[in-house]
């Protein structure tokens, strides 16, 4: 059974002030830089807030695949796709390549 979300769905991305969905091509948050509207946000926090559905992702995915991961699947490497959807998402967070 697919899982639904609540949440607009990613990935998201800034055009300007406008978070937007580009799955769906709405407006997620528009950010004003003026003290008079809108939502504040920091330059800094942006990709942060862009990331949330991968993170968000990234961690269920860790969760459901660790779950039911052996000790022997484990020494395989059995927990990469994990690690490396999560280093991922986080880079992604912080700024980085996506």
């Amino acid at each position: 059974m697919a899982e639904s979300t609540k949440h607009t769905p990613g990935p998201w991305a800034w055009d300007g002030g406008c978070l937007m969905s580009q799955q769906s091509y709405t407006a997620v948050v528009l950010w004003y830089t003026s003290d008079d509207d809108g939502v504040h946000c920091r330059p800094a926090d942006r990709p942060l807030i862009a990331a949330a559905p991968e993170l968000l992702a990234a961690c269920k995915a860790a969760l459901a695949l660790l779950a039911n991961l052996t000790s022997e699947e484990f020494a395989r490497g059995g927990d990469r796709p994990a690690r490396m959807a999560l280093a991922d998402a986080i880079a992604r967070a912080e700024g980085g390549a996506s």
